[in-house]
């Protein structure tokens, strides 16, 4: 996958270079700081362009496929925009690719030690979904091993669309 986004990043820059125009050398985040992308009121770009930004979204969205799920929120942001894009969308897809080309080797931490939260309670929806139950196969293996704890810490930015909210 490192050397599919060196490619990328590779064939975005040979795409600028026709255009007298290069990624930026230093960022931090994987857009720039907020940025409002459902604000954005630039022009609309040229057939040349808007093409140019559905084969960007689509080879960072295959990125993202590839394990670099730093970017993935920022990209499905992005890709909504595929229909109309502005300049501005055109810009912010250029800075991710600016991020990659400066954290290549980026990783995500994972912790093998058990977290000890606290269950919730199940609630019961029986009374909504009366005939539901539980569809285990017949033909299903034992479990090998230890049991697997997921646990998942979400920032779900509620509300952050100031246009949809």
């Amino acid at each position: 996958s490192q050397e599919y986004v060196k490619e990328a990043v590779r064939v975005v820059k040979s795409w600028l270079e026709k255009r007298n125009m290069h990624l930026k050398t230093k960022v931090s985040g994987v857009l720039p700081s907020g940025y409002r992308p459902e604000l954005e009121s630039s022009d609309l770009l040229g057939t040349d362009e808007a093409h140019f930004y559905m084969q960007a979204i689509g080879i960072l969205r295959w990125i993202v496929e590839l394990g670099r799920i730093d970017i993935c929120c920022e990209v499905s942001m992005l890709s909504s925009y595929s229909m109309a894009p502005r300049e501005g969308h055109l810009e912010a897809v250029l800075h991710i690719f600016s991020y990659l080309a400066t954290h290549e080797r980026s990783r995500i931490v994972m912790d093998d030690s058990y977290y000890p939260h606290v269950e919730l309670e199940r609630p019961d929806w029986s009374q909504f979904y009366p005939e539901a139950k539980d569809e285990i196969p017949p033909d299903m293996p034992e479990p090998r091993g230890k049991p697997v704890q997921i646990t998942m810490f979400v920032d779900a930015s509620h509300a952050a669309n100031v246009v949809t909210r």
